[in-house]
């Protein structure tokens, strides 16, 4: 190997190390994810279509640290719009955006949280400056007859003649009977009424009709009660969510007829608001829509320190989490590959096993990456065989290659609509993945398959294609670890000792381990001459 080659290849390795050990020793990060502490990243994007007269406003509730949640590395967008925070008399923070919003204005909301869960037994953190961490509340401002809480109605004081409270009973117990009354009594339905009083006299209420109803008995009764808006975190479908709490035994309870719950609310909810508002308004706007994305992150304690409130401005302004939720998710699994594509050099540059394509084993594997391996070897032999036969086909017509690859194309997407129909028929969701392969992947597939098979013949072409099978195995590992992938994104740094290592490679001119066993023979035969 040449020399300027393994020198190159040894800088470019020895800096990304170097960066890699500071990091673990100097500040202390943790090489491999912790199943006990999990961070969410939560963002909101909004899109506001302005009105005829221009000037609007964009209104958002700002999450703040309580006991159960704590808030950090937030991020704002304003796409031009003056943006500023506000927070009241209780320390519950608005964003507002305002100016000028013209045909569609976009605007954006990012922050990581850390939940804890609501056993008192287990250990939670201190509250910061501002949490709300009341001892004493105003007890009128959570017990008064408002618009939404029509607490003095005819209704109201009917049902509470109605149910068993007596008079001995403290404030819990009560809470419990108006708790099990609207939890049991009033059913739940999206498209019911949000007001109090129609919820009551219907029996049937939406998520927050319920909420606004039981905060209203809870009131009347006398027990402070307020309605808390907030957002269920799941990567799949986050959800805005409508509860209750009622000060009882000095401490606000959360309760939830939706989940069934009293004195806790899921672990999984983080509370934005108390105003019983919208979490997003606007005023000056035509239309207004939002959509949360939420990404779920298992991290040390450590790592989550450093997050917050990172020692190294180089390393905060470094650190690949202050990206949006979509574009971590995409530059993980990129980061993934590039892993793939050392294990492809090694054996096509070690190991001398021969394939289609340079990387087309590391694409295989990315294509049975979303279904999973026995799926995925299924679904790529059988869209590959419609496809070759699609392929050997359109051969006789001599066809130019542009128009034979687009004709694949629809053939690989038949074939794949076809599997995801008879996964449906017969329940079967592995089969699926059919429609999510990358069809690009599997049509380069075909075509090259096709032409092995017209230049060299069927055995060359079985070979390669047992061999990039092969090599797809060895890379599917390596795109499904979760420990991989935290690694790399955690510590980019380690694509410089892959590169390095990569230059090595390709500065490497002996002979391939099949080489030598191929050449064993010829070996033997010179000696024994």
């Amino acid at each position: 190997m040449d020399r300027a080659i393994v020198v190159c290849g040894a800088i470019v390795a020895a800096i990304g190390g170097a960066v890699f050990l500071w990091k673990v020793w100097g500040l202390g990060l943790p090489i491999t994810p912790s199943e006990d502490s999990v961070v969410w990243l939560v963002q909101l994007e909004i899109a506001a279509r302005g009105s005829e007269r221009g000037s609007g406003s964009i209104r958002i509730a700002l999450p703040r640290d309580d006991a159960r949640q704590r808030i950090f590395g937030e991020h704002f967008s304003s796409d031009g719009l003056q943006l500023e925070t506000r927070k009241n008399e209780l320390g519950e923070r608005t964003g507002l955006w305002s100016g000028r919003i013209d045909e569609v204005d976009h605007v954006g909301y990012r922050f990581h949280v850390q939940l804890f869960p609501t056993d008192r037994t287990r250990r939670t953190p201190p509250l910061r400056s501002g949490a709300d961490a009341e001892a004493v509340i105003d007890r009128a401002r959570y017990t008064r007859s408002e618009r939404r809480f029509p607490i003095t109605s005819e209704p109201v004081a009917a049902l509470l003649e109605e149910l068993p409270l007596e008079s001995g009973d403290g404030d819990g117990e009560w809470a419990r009977t108006l708790y099990a009354f609207v939890r049991y009594e009033i059913a739940s339905a999206a498209s019911a009424p949000d007001d109090a009083l129609l919820t009551l006299t219907q029996r049937s209420g939406s998520e927050s009709g319920r909420a606004r109803l039981l905060v209203t008995l809870l009131r009347a009764v006398g027990i402070p009660a307020r309605v808390v808006r907030g957002l269920e975190l799941d990567e799949q479908r986050p959800a805005h969510r409508v509860w209750v709490e009622a000060w009882l035994d000095e401490a606000w309870r959360p309760m939830s007829t939706g989940e069934g719950r009293f004195g806790s609310v899921p672990d999984r909810f983080v509370r934005f608001s108390t105003a019983d508002e919208s979490i997003v308004r606007s005023t000056g706007t035509a239309a207004l829509d939002w959509t949360y994305s939420v990404a779920r992150r298992r991290l040390a304690r450590e790592e989550v320190e450093s997050l917050m409130m990172p020692t190294s401005p180089l390393f905060r302004s470094a650190s690949l989490y202050r990206l949006p939720v979509q574009v971590q998710g995409m530059l993980r699994l990129l980061l993934l590959f590039c892993a793939a594509t050392l294990v492809v050099s090694v054996f096509r540059v070690v190991v001398g096993v021969p394939s289609f394509g340079t990387f087309m084993p590391a694409l295989l594997a990315l294509a049975m990456r979303e279904t999973g391996l026995a799926y995925g070897v299924l679904l790529v032999v059988l869209v590959v065989a419609v496809g070759l036969v699609g392929r050997l086909l359109l051969e006789r017509l001599r066809l130019l290659f542009v128009p034979r690859v687009g004709i694949l194309v629809c053939l690989v997407v038949l074939s794949a609509a076809a599997l995801g129909l008879v996964g449906e028929s017969f329940q079967t969701a592995g089969l699926f993945g059919g429609i999510v392969l990358p069809i690009v992947i599997v049509t380069m597939m075909i075509e090259r398959v096709a032409i092995v098979l017209a230049e060299d013949g069927a055995r060359t072409a079985v070979v390669r294609a047992l061999c990039s099978a092969l090599i797809a195995l060895a890379v599917f590992p390596v795109l499904r670890s979760e420990s991989l992938g935290h690694l790399l994104f955690a510590f980019p740094e380690l694509l410089l000792v892959i590169i390095g290592v990569q230059i090595w490679l390709g500065g490497y001119t002996g002979f391939r381990l099949l080489e030598l066993v191929r050449f064993q023979a010829l070996r033997r035969v010179g000696a024994s001459g």
